[in-house]
């Protein structure tokens, strides 16, 4: 014979989710999530008589519906499920509901989940993500706030012990995440796939893949769920076409405009407590185009910690020549950034043409060296600067005259730039000459210059708008001192 029941059938329309959540109280169910709204239940509950005063003996079972409710902050519209309380857990199933979209576009969720709470045991779920509105959840990050929309879809199941849940190292979760026609800051809409795994402690993603216009990335990360929360990541993008740049919000465009193609290698190591980071990795571009200055090739191996970036061995083919460079920059305002530079054979009469805008009357091939150094703190003052270097141009020409060689050395220290060693050898004449300026208020100068035995002749030969209105002939010298502010 079966043992005597009681029960009890109970019917909430447009309650508070409070209310129906003391309800459960009573029969040892606890949500683990703020909750808030209006709801409506109906609810059957019966246990055996010898078991009135024992949580766990309760069968509870029932539908609940909701116009909207929010969770953990979220609003859900359309909200439906079935519930059923037994041995002491609860499971939910036929569970459905809208994330709605300010466009209209709404996403849904639905799936299944069982919770024991008597005695704790585990929370398991299984969820099917359909077009969630991606800023719906962007909204959420003040800096994404408006920037950005696209759709969310995929599949996930997991679990977690009830007494784990704010514990993410004893999760385990799996699935597939899907993003579709994703729009943020001007980009072209992109679509990105990955896969997400959560189990033994450490999340990680793999096989993530985008595509944005004709750009491709892909990468992958994974992070332990538990101090110090080491990590590592790697990411790959090859973007064939810059020109999309330009389309892009007006806070987050490049300052001039950028044509070509790159390509980006990065991997990261390091962990979150104590925060430690170090990246490494190369940016490469071919038949770049920043603003009117042409770049056959271009290639910037960078490493960096939290503490400082190096951007080491830098490589700038253009125009003939190449530019070498080192660049070390401290990420907060603290230690030194230096530079240091080497120039070949660059011809600065077409580089100049495209920079003007217009053919130059002049040409040359230039060659520099330089060191540099700053205090962070100081940056942009130029009585902190330190630096020295040494330039030359060959194979010159202005306005028809050859000159053979320019060639000088440039110093900065103390707010002051003093060129000295200045040479210039010419079919016209030889020039030799020091310099020195002041960078700070009242930019004081001084400058002198010498010119030996100056062959006139070739002042014959200038071009009509420059050429003398009478013919000269003969030799001169020229010495002379200038200086004011």
């Amino acid at each position: 014979k079966p043992p005597r029941r009681a029960g009890v059938h109970w019917t909430f329309r447009d309650v508070s989710v409070q209310t129906f959540l003391e309800r459960l109280k009573r029969f040892g169910v606890e949500v683990p999530v703020k909750l808030s709204g209006q709801v409506t239940v109906r609810l059957s509950a019966g246990a055996p008589w010898r078991s009135l005063w024992r949580p766990s003996a309760y069968e509870v079972e029932g539908d609940l519906t909701s116009p909207s409710l929010t969770v953990a902050g979220f609003e859900l519209k359309s909200l439906s499920l079935h519930l059923v309380y037994t041995d002491g857990a609860l499971q939910l199933t036929d569970m459905k509901f809208i994330v709605p979209d300010k466009d209209g576009r709404d996403g849904t969720v639905s799936g299944t989940a069982r919770m024991q709470a008597r005695p704790p045991g585990d929370l398991t779920a299984e969820l099917s993500l359909v077009q969630l509105p991606l800023a719906t959840l962007f909204d959420r990050v003040h800096q994404l706030a408006g920037h950005a929309s696209g759709t969310a879809s995929g599949r996930f199941s997991g679990r977690a012990p009830i007494d784990g849940l704010r514990n993410p190292a004893r999760w385990q979760a799996g699935g597939r995440l899907t993003l579709a026609d994703v729009r943020a800051v001007g980009l072209p809409p992109g679509q990105l796939t990955l896969d997400l795994r959560l189990a033994r402690g450490r999340a990680a993603i793999t096989n993530l893949s985008a595509t944005l216009a004709q750009a491709r990335l892909s990468g992958s990360a994974d992070l332990t769920l538990a101090a110090p929360y080491d990590f590592t990541a790697r990411l790959r993008a090859a973007v064939p076409d810059l020109a999309w740049l330009k389309n892009l919000d007006a806070e987050f465009a490049p300052p001039v405009a950028v044509d070509g193609s790159f390509s980006l290698s990065a991997d990261a190591t390091g962990a979150l407590e104590p925060r430690r980071v170090r990246v490494r990795g190369a940016l490469t571009g071919q038949q770049l185009k920043v603003q009117d200055i042409h770049i056959d090739r271009l290639r910037v191996p960078f490493e960096g910690t939290l503490g400082r970036v190096r951007l080491t061995a830098i490589r700038v083919d253009l125009y003939g020549g190449q530019v070498l460079a080192n660049l070390s920059l401290p990420t907060e305002l603290a230690g030194n950034v230096g530079a240091g530079l080497r120039v070949r054979n660059v011809d600065v009469g077409r580089l100049a043409a495209d920079v003007l805008g217009q053919r130059q009357p002049w040409r040359g091939l230039a060659s520099a060296t330089a060191q540099w150094q700053t205090p962070a703190q100081r940056l942009l003052d130029p009585e902190a600067w330190n630096g020295q270097g040494d330039f030359a141009v060959g194979r010159g020409n202005l306005l028809g005259i050859d000159v053979s060689r320019v060639a000088g050395n440039v110093a900065f220290s103390n707010g002051q730039l003093r060129l000295t060693n200045l040479a210039v050898d010419s079919a016209l004449a030889q020039l030799t000459g020091s310099a020195q300026l002041n960078l700070t208020t009242p930019f004081g100068f001084a400058t002198a210059l010498r010119i030996a035995d100056v062959d006139l002749a070739p002042l014959n030969r200038l071009p009509d708008e420059l050429r003398l209105p009478v013919t000269v002939g003969g030799r001169a010298g020229i010495s002379a001192r200038v200086q004011g502010t």
